[in-house]
């Protein structure tokens, strides 16, 4: 996982990623760690689209994943935050701290194509005022 996102905000990529110590003596081809198609952090337990902006230190439950791949739930400067986007939700092109980040680095005939195939989410407005934290 690219620490380029977490970077962007100003804020430490803290992810372990996961490595596979299989031999894959059974029988598979490939793996998907090995191959470097998937993310996983050893640490709080995070894949992919469910993985939080900061590592939150600790496995996440059930419900924490399901809330943050749903863009409703993000851990990021040491608490949780209910209302924003982990910027490696589905979601997050669709906030305005995503677009944002986007646009900067499209050039202006393609960012016009990029917003009329893919409008705001406002559900989604990233990190924004109104958010708030989780004490934890």
């Amino acid at each position: 996982m690219s620490g380029l996102r977490g970077e962007a905000l100003g804020l430490a990529d803290d992810h372990v990623p996961f490595v596979c110590t299989s031999d894959h003596n059974d029988g598979r081809s490939h793996c998907m760690f090995c191959d470097g198609g998937l993310f996983a952090c050893d640490v709080c337990g995070s894949l992919e689209g469910a993985t939080t902006t900061q590592c939150p230190g600790v496995a996440m439950t059930a419900e924490q994943v399901d809330e943050v791949y749903a863009g409703r739930l993000d851990y990021r400067d040491g608490r949780w935050w209910v209302g924003l986007c982990s910027r490696y939700a589905p979601g997050w092109t669709r906030t305005w701290e995503g677009r944002a980040e986007l646009v900067a680095v499209l050039d202006a005939a393609t960012r016009r194509r990029w917003e009329r195939a893919f409008p705001l989410d406002p559900e989604h407005r990233g990190y924004v005022p109104w958010a708030r934290a989780v004490l934890t």
